[in-house]
């Protein structure tokens, strides 16, 4: 779409992923276009340069952050109705000179989370192992259900996130609430019904904690 900025013949675009040119609806959306003045001579809209800037880079930044959205939508399996509905929350009360900012930020956020859980699934994959060295020991003494157990909330995860870490390690889980509040119990890492499986849950337990994961032990029996 063009325009008369300072004498001068511009133009502003942004083409939809069917190629239609929305900039008429996304500059009218914020600035009724009868409060711009029109050119007689040209019959184009006569905008300010540095209004013109401003839209520009507006422009240049939305689509550098669709596509940078689509790689990450690509990259960590993300559904774009769950993209869209974080985008809209984030966007909600923000202005349209902080859109790019706030969109970063989210993006951000979500390389972080799933960074996170990348760290606790390979922690928890260590942990198994570490409990395994255990598994031909004795299995006397009491009948218990000893777990280790993980704050989530501690390292600033979702609880969906942490019980998809969990899942992705091959192992279960259900809510705790310790006297540090809500823990999730991890199970499948012990065997047998007693001191074995003890040693086994404490030895996945020291070992999340060398791996920086907030970890305690979930003692319990039979």
């Amino acid at each position: 779409m063009e325009f008369l900025v300072n004498g001068e013949v511009k133009e502003l675009n942004i083409y939809d992923e069917n190629g239609v040119n929305w900039v008429a609806d996304l500059i009218g959306n914020c600035k009724l276009w009868s409060e711009f003045e029109k050119d007689e001579e040209t019959e184009l809209y006569i905008m300010p340069t540095d209004e013109y800037e401003w839209w520009a880079q507006y422009i240049k930044d939305f689509e550098a952050d669709e596509a940078e959205e689509k790689a990450i939508k690509q990259e960590y399996g993300i559904s774009t109705e769950e993209m869209n509905q974080r985008m809209a929350d984030a966007l909600q009360y923000e202005d349209m000179e902080y859109h790019h900012y706030t969109k970063q930020r989210l993006f951000d956020d979500i390389r972080a989370e799933h960074s996170k859980v990348t760290e606790l699934t390979n922690a928890l994959i260590k942990a198994k192992e570490e409990a395994q060295k255990y598994i031909n020991t004795e299995d006397g003494g009491t009948c218990n259900f000893d777990c280790p157990a993980i704050d989530y909330r501690e390292m600033h995860m979702s609880k969906a996130k942490a019980v998809e870490a969990i899942k992705n390690a091959g192992l279960r889980c259900f809510e705790w609430k310790s006297w540090g509040g809500m823990m999730l119990v991890i199970c499948g890492i012990g065997a047998g019904q007693g001191n074995r499986n003890t040693r086994m849950a404490e030895a996945a337990h020291e070992s999340l904690k060398s791996s920086g994961i907030s970890a305690t032990m979930y003692y319990h029996m039979d």
